[in-house]
């Protein structure tokens, strides 16, 4: 079943995005919300792939709190062009975050 927007609903949450998108706080709890997720569903052992991809996801919102952190122009908006390059891209991110990832981390 898919669920449908009107024009106006997906404007108002690309205004909602773009304004939030600005907290590292809303990044931690997204973060948290998917591992929390992943977690229910590595306990209940089903579906190995639908956990690394909520744990994926998890990551994914954790670096880029991070990177709003760093990011001296607290005041500019973020916007998914700003972005680009990084959207998914775990190891992109991890970099931009300086974070240290050795050889074998960069395979996965």
């Amino acid at each position: 079943m898919k669920i449908k927007i009107s024009e106006n609903q997906a404007k108002q949450k690309k205004v909602l995005f773009g304004i939030t998108a600005n907290y590292p706080e809303m990044w931690l709890s997204k973060g948290q919300e998917l591992k929390r997720g992943a977690n229910v569903i590595f306990e209940s052992k089903t579906n190995n792939h639908l956990f690394m991809l909520l744990m994926a996801y998890a990551f994914e919102n954790l670096l880029k709190g991070i990177l709003i952190c760093n990011d001296n122009k607290k005041e500019s908006k973020v916007t998914l062009k700003k972005w680009k390059g990084l959207d998914h891209d775990l190891l992109r991110l991890s970099i931009k975050c300086k974070l240290s990832i050795d050889n074998l981390e960069k395979t996965f």
